[in-house]
């Protein structure tokens, strides 16, 4: 790669025909993946079953069956498909529900431009096995794998599209740990788990609770990124923060009517059960 020049850099994205999927990816295509520098693409891929495998605007269709089991054979096939067919330096594999900061992004992904076998994200842990051969193994989490190209390609000549009903993140990593390649650690932003904002290369928005949620956060998060000057970023930050309130306001009242109605139930179990033997 040429000193000086920008990475190019490919996003590849699953997509998937469920409501709550669609609207995170209505809102993740209005707010960091709508003005794009020429240097960056983002593809969203599905699985159809049609021979013919091409881009028809942002979306990649490839021949293989689509839905959550089989995400890790359509990401196998979209890696052999950009190897072909595109010019880049880096791949990120994403999802939905996540939102990038690309001025921060491509800072980071510096440190993974080689000419080697480089891959790495935010390092999760999985339990793998069963019983007593059950260990822990680190995987790097789908919201944001980042590989060089020599990365790309040898994952995209594994046979890993055999497997079905096994999430990509954690085959695509187990493959590279067997082969004596490490991950390396980044950080990321986890609004579902702290609740508090703190920018970074990658966020992710994805609430398990609350299927509206993530659509929620991306133009709240996207204002911040794109504002400008101190009060103009705190006003957006408050305005994140605000939202997250509000959410968590919400399951704060879920969880003491779950509680009261438990005591409830309690109350009325411990009645019935002394009425037996009056």
């Amino acid at each position: 790669m040429e000193p000086n020049r920008q990475a190019r850099i490919v996003f590849l994205v699953p997509a998937s025909s469920a409501w709550e999927h669609q609207l995170d990816q209505v809102a993740q295509k209005a707010s960091w993946a709508r003005e794009l520098p020429q240097h960056i693409k983002v593809l969203w891929y599905v699985g159809r079953q049609n021979e013919v495998e091409e881009i028809v605007e942002d979306t990649l269709y490839l021949n293989c069956q689509d839905g959550f089991d089989y995400i890790l054979k359509k990401t196998i096939r979209a890696t052999r498909w950009i190897i072909e067919n595109e010019d880049f330096d880096i791949v990120i594999r994403t999802n939905v529900s996540t939102y990038f900061d690309l001025n921060r992004t491509q800072e980071l992904v510096k440190s993974f431009q080689s000419e080697s076998i480089k891959i790495g994200g935010f390092l999760d842990q999985a339990d793998i096995g069963k019983g007593e051969s059950k260990v822990g193994q680190k995987f790097v989490t789908g919201t944001g794998i980042v590989m060089s190209r020599e990365a790309v390609k040898m994952l995209g000549s594994s046979n890993l599209d055999c497997l079905t009903g096994v999430p990509d993140d954690i085959a695509i990593s187990s493959y590279f740990l067997s082969h004596n390649i490490p991950l390396l650690p980044t950080r990321r932003g986890n609004l579902s788990v702290t609740r508090f904002f703190v920018p970074c290369w990658q966020i992710r928005l994805k609430a398990s609770d609350n299927s509206h949620l993530a659509s929620t956060r991306f133009p709240l998060v996207h204002e911040y990124f794109k504002s400008s000057g101190f009060m103009n970023k705190a006003v957006a930050f408050f305005r994140i923060q605000a939202n997250e309130f509000r959410n968590f306001e919400w399951k704060i009242n879920y969880i003491l009517t779950y509680l009261r109605n438990f005591v409830h139930i309690s109350k009325l179990n411990t009645l019935r059960k002394f009425s037996r033997y009056e």
